[in-house]
């Protein structure tokens, strides 16, 4: 009972923390906004906060169906009323810096806060609860194989099978976050999509889904599946520097100089290096967060 009571807690105390911090963050670039720079640095602050705080949600250990759903309402419903007094409190003062007249900044960052919170956070206690089912379930058939004189072998895996099992989970996640993000980023740029308040809430979505992800796939040999996934999204975010094309370049061999320096002193210029940074500071975030977690026994 009091383990059940502390995942409630923590939910409680996670979402309220994480609005805080989102209302500070208001309210230190309603000084910067009016700069395109301040406005693409906030929203890949806000995007990281709300990806540390799904892992931090998808890190609550309980293994109750019904507490996870009831952590669930908990972050939803406070999340929602912290929500409306933000964007009426701090919400307005960003508006008003932000360049333009009747600028709707504070229901941007209101739509952003919640539509990326309650889909990923549904999505990960639905994951969650799905295999507290399926592991009930397996164990029910266990049972009843026990009560008809029946046992079932468990294939034993060897440790460099594991290992490279391991290896190529951390692959699949960090392959299908960059492909995911240029088929995203491609589909909203051809449909017209781009320049709307949409392409604002799917990358953030795209990313704590896949952020969360990395915590409930971390299970056996957690350091090859780290190790790999650091490398491969240190490879995908350096190979595309290389790749990218400058418009106005004299000759290829100067191409990549020309890129690394727009990307280390005007790393927010253009979406293709919004879009690299954010999904390369995401899996940074997520591995730090469940890293710091020390689980030491096996959660869902």
């Amino acid at each position: 009972m009091k383990r059940n009571l502390l995942a409630l807690l923590k939910s409680l105390c996670i979402t309220v923390g994480l609005n805080l911090l989102l209302a500070g963050l208001f309210l230190l670039f309603s000084h910067m906004v009016h700069r395109e720079s301040g406005q693409a640095l906030l929203f890949l602050c806000v995007t990281l906060l709300l990806a540390v705080g799904v892992c931090l949600f998808a890190a609550i250990k309980t293994d109750h169906r019904g507490i996870l759903w009831a952590s669930l309402g908990v972050s939803v419903t406070t999340h929602l009323i912290l929500t409306i007094v933000i964007a009426l409190v701090v919400g307005t003062r960003l508006s008003d810096a932000w360049p333009g007249y009747n600028d709707l900044a504070w229901l941007l960052m209101a739509l952003l806060s919640l539509a990326v919170w309650d889909i990923s956070v549904f999505t990960v206690t639905a994951v969650r609860s799905h295999r507290l089912g399926q592991a009930a379930r397996e164990e029910k058939r266990q049972v009843k194989r026990a009560r008809k004189g029946y046992s079932k072998e468990w294939q034993t895996v060897t440790p460099s099978r594991a290992r490279l099992l391991a290896i190529l989970r951390g692959l699949a996640l960090v392959l299908w976050l960059h492909l995911a993000t240029g088929l995203l980023f491609a589909l909203l740029t051809h449909s017209g999509a781009a320049d709307t308040m949409l392409s604002y809430i799917a990358f953030p979505t795209l990313w704590c889904l896949l952020a969360a992800a990395y915590g409930l796939r971390d299970r056996e040999n957690r350091v090859a599946y780290g190790l790999t996934v650091a490398i491969t999204n240190l490879i995908l975010f350096i190979l595309p520097t290389y790749l990218l094309m400058l418009e106005n370049t004299p000759t290829h061999k100067f191409r990549f100089v020309l890129h690394l320096d727009s990307v280390l002193t005007a790393p927010l210029s253009n979406p293709e290096q919004m879009l690299a940074i954010g999904m390369f500071l995401t899996v940074w975030v997520a591995m730090a967060v469940f890293g710091a977690g020390h689980r030491g026994r096996e959660s869902v």
